[in-house]
C-alpha cells in the first residue's frame, strides 16, 4: 500500500490523527481491517466504518492492564476528536463507555473521565461502574451494598449475588425487585438459608419465578408451620 492508498483507507475508515497519535491504530491493523472489509460480502455491503474503530479501540484496551495518564490523554483526545466529527457514525458515547470500564483504571483516572461527558448513556455507565469498582476493592459496607441494590442495574445486582455476605434482607431485596433472572438466583439462594420467616416462605410459594421455586418454598413453608 503506497502512501496516497494509505490516507485514503485511513479517511475511509474514519481514523483521524488522534486516533493515530494514541496508537490504536496502526498500518498492521489498518491493513488487516482492509482486508477484512474487502475479502467479505457481507461486511463490503454495511453500510458505515464504526464497528472497526470500535474493534480496534476494544483491543487496544484489551491488551491493557493498566493505562498511563499519558494514554489516557491521547484516548480521550480521540474520544473528543469523535464527539467533534461531522461524520454521521461517531463514536464518542462508545469511547467514553469503553474507557470508563476498563478495570485497571486509577481512581484519579477514574474521576477524571467521569467528568468529560454527561451523555445520559455515559453517566449510567459511571454509576454502574463507580459501583463495580467499590465491589472489587472490597467494600462490603451495609450502606454501599444498599446502594448497589437501588442505584445499581442487571450487571451490578449479578456482582452481588455471588458475594457471601449478603445477608437475608438484601437478598429478600433481590429476589423481589431485580429483574426476572436475578429475582430467580436471588429466591433459589434464599431456599439455601435455614432462617426464612413463614411470611417469606408464604410469599416465595406464591411470587417464585417458576414452579421449582414455588414447590420448594411450599414444602419448606409447610415445615416451618409444622413445627
Amino acid at each position: 500500500m503506497n502512501e496516497a492508498e494509505r490516507e485514503e483507507a485511513l479517511r475511509r475508515f474514519g481514523y483521524t490523527k488522534p486516533w493515530l497519535d494514541s496508537g490504536v491504530i496502526t498500518p498492521e491493523i489498518l491493513a488487516r481491517q482492509i482486508e477484512a472489509r474487502d475479502s467479505d460480502a457481507e461486511e463490503r455491503d454495511r453500510e458505515g466504518y464504526e464497528h472497526y474503530r470500535f474493534r480496534a479501540l476494544s483491543a487496544y484496551l484489551g491488551g491493557r492492564n493498566a493505562l498511563a495518564d499519558g494514554e489516557l490523554a491521547a484516548l480521550l483526545a480521540v474520544a473528543e476528536e469523535e464527539r467533534l466529527s461531522p461524520r454521521s457514525d461517531k463514536l464518542h458515547n462508545v469511547v467514553y463507555v469503553e474507557l470508563i470500564g476498563h478495570p485497571g483504571l486509577t481512581d484519579a483516572q477514574f474521576d477524571k473521565i467521569s467528568e468529560e461527558w454527561h451523555g445520559e448513556a455515559f453517566q449510567r455507565a459511571v454509576r454502574r461502574h463507580r459501583l463495580l469498582r467499590g465491589l472489587r476493592q472490597g467494600n462490603r459496607e451495609a450502606g454501599f451494598i444498599g446502594r448497589c441494590l437501588h442505584d445499581g442495574d442487571t450487571v451490578v445486582h449479578r456482582q452481588l449475588l455471588v458475594l457471601d455476605c449478603m445477608n437475608l434482607s438484601q437478598l429478600t431485596w433481590l429476589a423481589q425487585n431485580a429483574v426476572k433472572e436475578i429475582r430467580r438466583d436471588a429466591q433459589v439462594r434464599l431456599l439455601d438459608l435455614d432462617n426464612l420467616s413463614p411470611a417469606l416462605t408464604a410469599w416465595l410459594t406464591e411470587k417464585g419465578v417458576n414452579k421449582d421455586i414455588q414447590k420448594r418454598a411450599r414444602r419448606k413453608h409447610k415445615g416451618l408451620m409444622q413445627g
